[in-house]
């Protein structure tokens, strides 16, 4: 059963996730995990935070997903540039508000010779790194933990905790 079905019979409804599960015929949890991995593959934009000394700092950008990671490209000399080869950590959201990933995770630019996933990013988006600005780079996000967010509270939003699936 797709997940907007059992997100349906959960909304409102006041039973539990293993009533709901009974109900539906499916795990909740791996039909989160995919629904996650759905808008992962499917959705261009994301906002990206990252952080420095002097904050943190939020921009909305275009990313693809291939091999389980994050591609998207910023200038190395912009802000978000600057802190992410500073600190190697970002978070990422991408969604709506009641249908959300979270992704978090290590960030590193790609080595330019990497023509596979610069020709990933290229097809998927219609631009490349150095159409961003001077000094365009593509970085990469390695997950270390991606949680979901759905319309009801969820104690149980976890899908990779360090590094692995875990549903």
């Amino acid at each position: 059963m797709p997940y907007a079905a059992i997100r349906a019979v959960m909304l409102g409804s006041g039973l539990s996730d293993a009533a709901c599960e009974t109900l539906a015929g499916v795990s909740i949890a791996a039909s989160r995990r995919e629904n996650a991995e759905t808008l992962l593959r499917t959705h261009r934009d994301l906002w990206l935070a990252t952080s420095s000394d002097s904050g943190p700092h939020l921009v909305p950008l275009s990313f693809v997903w291939p091999s389980e990671r994050l591609l998207f490209a910023t200038s190395a000399t912009s802000r978000t540039g600057r802190n992410v080869l500073e600190s190697g950590l970002a978070r990422a959201a991408i969604g709506a508000t009641r249908d959300l990933v979270i992704v978090v995770g290590s960030v590193s630019p790609v080595d330019a010779d990497d023509k596979g996933l610069l020709l990933a990013f290229a097809e998927r988006l219609g631009f490349g790194p150095s159409d961003v600005g001077d000094g365009g780079t593509l970085f990469s996000l390695a997950p270390r933990e991606i949680q979901t967010w759905i319309e009801r509270a969820d104690p149980d939003r976890w899908l990779m905790r360090h590094g692995h699936w875990v549903t």
